[in-house]
């Protein structure tokens, strides 16, 4: 069900999705958003995952419209939304209810989506809540693509970010007790960020010598604004809560 249908832009995403799975009838519950144009057989592809018992969820491949914007090629290049890449996090898996698929009976037994989350937070709750709970697997299917609008402006990219922060918040506050958020982790988050910022000086004195590429020193700027915007809507998603996470 793309959101675009269903959403009530004052309720969110979560609970239009869950209006949409509500409404379906079919074995299988694929989800995709306003902002992707699906490639041909891309529901063929999302089904033929489900072959195998075992297998309860099937994410299918997000691919970049061709980039025009300084935003839109950083998130080309660090391969915005694609579940090979956040499949493999250790803490917090998951893949983006823009080209994703669910058995039916998924939702019997994990529930539907967090109406509480942060705007981008949803999925990846489902599908911490659909590793916990069920025992199956969540396969990748790269043919079944969709294509994806990625955010155009410096602004709209870093609206979104700040927003992902805020779930990333929301999630280790709901998770605390088993995946708790002290001081080791608030550490390794500020020495990243300094390397970050170490790796836009370095990009910038190269580009005025002339051994760095604009391409590459745009990337290392985005690279810094994007974890400042995640930092910075965490500790509001934290605080908010009541968690002085930072």
């Amino acid at each position: 069900f793309p959101v675009r249908y269903l959403q009530d832009p004052r309720r969110g995403a979560a609970r239009a999705r869950n209006r949409g799975i509500d409404a379906s009838r079919g074995e299988i519950v694929a989800f995709t958003d306003a902002d992707c144009l699906a490639s041909t057989g891309w529901l063929r592809e999302l089904v033929n995952g489900f072959a195998e018992e075992e297998v309860g969820g099937v994410a299918g491949e997000v691919l970049p419209y061709p980039p025009r914007t300084p935003a839109e090629r950083y998130a080309a290049r660090i391969r915005h939304l694609s579940p090979e890449r956040y499949l493999k996090r250790p803490i917090f898996p998951f893949a983006v209810t823009a080209n994703l698929a669910f058995r039916r009976g998924v939702f019997d037994v994990v529930g539907l989506m967090d109406p509480r989350s942060p705007r981008g937070g949803e999925s990846t709750d489902f599908c911490t809540r659909f590793f916990r709970c069920t025992g199956l697997q969540l396969r990748l299917a790269s043919r079944a693509a969709v294509f994806h609008r990625h955010r155009t402006t410096v602004w709209d990219l870093l609206d979104q970010q700040w927003s992902y922060g805020r779930g990333h918040a929301f999630l280790y506050i709901k998770y605390r007790d088993e995946i708790p958020w002290g001081w080791r982790q608030t550490r390794t988050v500020y020495i990243d960020l300094l390397r970050t910022v170490a790796g836009l000086g370095t990009a910038s004195a190269g580009y005025l010598v002339g051994g760095t590429r604009k391409d590459d020193l745009e990337f290392a700027a985005f690279e810094l604004l994007r974890k400042a915007a995640l930092r910075a809507g965490f500790i509001r998603q934290a605080v908010s809560q009541g968690y002085l996470y930072a």
